[in-house]
């Protein structure tokens, strides 16, 4: 499965799938800009899936479906490493470790990769031009996860873009 990235405006982005179908949207909140809220696509109407509270001097705030998580407790994150990792709501561990300058890598508990975000090409030096997107293994434990393993995907991109300067 692949959610590539799109910027309709400055205040929000789309992942969308391979059919151009908006999956999640990333909106800065219009009256506080360390503010992100991720909304689902849904049949009916947009579940509100996560909001993030970017702070500075304390943890950031996550509350994903209603419940709000302890950022410190909830992305484990060992000394000296900036690998992160988290047990699903379905008791699978998972962790994000850095992949090159600015993609992560998803992996098992047991090491095995599941995923890899990318981030945007220019077409330098005969690669091919593409904007940024994840990628995700076609698994039945990928997908009885998704929402999970993307918000943590999100969480810790928009963690590094606020820690940059904080532009959405």
């Amino acid at each position: 499965m692949r959610l590539d990235i799109t910027y309709p405006s400055e205040e929000k982005y789309v992942l969308s799938d391979e059919f151009r179908v908006s999956v999640y949207t990333v909106a800065v909140h219009p009256t506080n800009d360390s503010v992100r809220t991720v909304t689902k696509a849904g049949q009916a109407e947009d579940e509100m899936l996560a909001k993030f509270v970017f702070r500075t001097f304390r943890l950031d705030k996550v509350v994903f479906r209603g419940k709000e998580r302890d950022v410190g407790a909830w992305l484990q994150k060992k000394r000296f490493s900036s690998t992160r990792t988290w047990t699903s709501a379905n008791e699978r561990t998972y962790s994000w470790s850095p992949t090159g300058v600015s993609s992560l890598t998803l992996k098992n508990a047991s090491g095995e990769e599941l995923g890899r975000s990318h981030s945007t090409s220019r077409g330098l030096v005969g690669k091919e031009k593409h904007g940024p997107y994840i990628e995700l293994g076609d698994s039945d434990q990928i997908f009885a996860d998704l929402d999970e393993i993307v918000v943590t995907w999100l969480y810790l991109k928009e963690r590094e873009r606020m820690d940059r300067g904080g532009a959405p």
